[in-house]
């Protein structure tokens, strides 16, 4: 639980960043910069990703909203509903940190789409996060998304 607010900004920030990558005008650029896309940023997330109830959850644990809390903890296994009290891994953190490296990747791509050079480990991470979700394409629109 403790990830979601940094992944819920890092989404934030990627779909600020994939707005003025895509706007040739600069308009996007000069409007973030001073301070007018802090309003409706939202809206343009939940428009940006395939499932928006993602956002929503995400959303659940930055404000301090409780039913944050059961989901973070509510391990689900042959249909029984469970929560341990103690340190562990659970699906939930595994899910954040493959998030984290989806989001790494996606900046890594933006930048080199405004002109820096390519990581050349990008390939290596592309080849990771297809085995960590198979169906995913590095070449896809809003490859890392999904």
């Amino acid at each position: 639980m403790e990830a979601e607010p940094y992944t819920r900004m890092l989404l934030e920030l990627y779909v600020s960043a994939n707005a003025i990558v895509e706007d040739e005008t600069e308009s996007e650029a000069r409007a973030w910069l001073a301070g007018q896309r802090a309003w409706g940023i939202s809206k343009r997330v939940k428009d940006a990703i395939p499932n928006p109830s993602v956002y929503a959850d995400l959303s659940q644990a930055t404000h301090g909203d409780p039913r944050a809390i059961p989901r973070a903890l509510m391990k689900v296994a042959e249909g029984e509903q469970t929560i341990d009290w103690g340190p562990s891994i659970t699906g939930q953190t595994e899910e954040q940190l493959h998030h984290l490296a989806f989001a790494a990747r996606d900046f890594s791509v933006l930048l080199e789409l405004v002109g820096f050079d390519r990581q050349p480990e990008l390939d290596a991470v592309d080849q990771a996060l297809q085995r960590i979700k198979p169906d995913w394409k590095p070449d896809a629109p809003n490859a890392g998304l999904g």
